[in-house]
């Protein structure tokens, strides 16, 4: 299971790679901007409702999520079933956002 993670981890930086240093620092920004608004949520909510280019590979927000983690922006809290149909309903990481700012 663990070689599976980690080769997961590994595919997603590459994808994250081949998107770019400026998609990179565009997306986390895009991601903590949603943690900020936002309690509880997948990374493929920030995916839907980001307006920074879509990377080559999907993949790439997995990489993002996990920069988000080790920055102490969220925390895996369990999995919930993707909705979007092109990832065929897997179960999806669920965050826990650290720095929630909704109930300031």
């Amino acid at each position: 299971m663990i070689q599976g993670v980690l080769f997961g981890q590994e595919m997603a930086k590459l994808a994250a790679d081949k998107a770019g240093e400026e998609w990179k620092k565009q997306a986390l920004e895009s991601f903590v901007n949603y943690a900020k608004a936002n309690k509880e949520f997948m990374t493929e909510d920030v995916r839907m409702n980001s307006d920074i280019g879509v990377p080559p590979d999907k993949r790439a927000w997995g990489y993002i999520a996990v920069a988000a983690k080790k920055r102490g922006v969220v925390t895996k809290i369990g999995f919930r079933y993707s909705t979007d149909a092109a990832s065929n309903p897997s179960p999806m990481s669920l965050w826990q956002s650290l720095i929630y700012e909704g109930d300031a």
